[in-house]
């Protein structure tokens, strides 16, 4: 029993970890307000729970904002364009809600339907930001790949987004907004990392292996 309270036992792991997340989430958020960081932020959140809170490399803030300034330039670029997308679906859904004839039910799901992949897209979009140096046509091409190449792990994890979302609406918005992401975030990081594995070269024999390698 005293192993289980000790300084490095399970309980305090534990507790450290998802104090970690929540700090994390914390930072997400804050960084998340001018829409132009949406972007970073998301791949910065990503960064840094896989590398300090999962493989518990390095400090969590510091490798949030490492990540953060790395994706800064491209990130905004990407934000605007995902702003623009998100309010040209807004605008789609607005006019849709207001016919009346036939044609009104499979717009309807069609615009969803989009919306839905565009979710799909994005959960691959900022991890791919975080690890791979790339340009921007490289990250949304490599995004929209993963997304059907892992289509059964995309459907859950885009489905629990909604989950999510549906649920901080509805029922619990402050642990839906503080806690969840980060755990959301540390849970799919088991399912994003063979993903990503798909693009990254093999280390070569002989060279130590980097922290994402483990």
């Amino acid at each position: 029993m005293k192993s289980f309270f000790a300084v490095d036992g399970p309980l305090i792991n534990f507790l450290t970890k998802t104090g970690q997340l929540i700090i994390l989430t914390v930072l997400w958020l804050i960084c998340s307000i001018p829409v132009f960081t949406i972007a970073s932020a998301g791949a910065a959140f990503y960064y840094a729970v896989i590398k300090s809170v999962r493989r518990e490399v390095g400090y969590p803030a510091k490798e949030f904002f490492r990540c953060f300034k790395l994706t800064l330039k491209k990130g905004a670029a990407v934000s605007v364009i995902l702003a623009l997308w998100t309010y040209l679906l807004w605008v789609d859904i607005s006019f849709i809600s207001r016919m009346e004839d036939r044609m009104h039910l499979v717009m309807y799901i069609g615009i969803y339907a989009m919306a839905f992949l565009s979710i799909s897209a994005c959960v691959y979009l900022f991890p791919v930001m975080s690890r791979f140096d790339v340009s921007i046509k490289k990250w949304i091409k490599m995004s929209l790949s993963l997304m059907i190449r892992r289509l059964p792990f995309t459907v859950v994890l885009a489905g629990s987004i909604l989950l999510i979302a549906w649920l901080a609406f509805f029922y619990m918005p402050i642990v839906c907004i503080v806690v969840i992401p980060g755990v959301w975030t540390y849970l799919a990081t088991f399912l994003m990392e063979p993903a990503l594995k798909l693009y990254m070269p093999k280390p070569e024999e002989g060279q130590p292996k980097e922290w994402f390698d483990e």
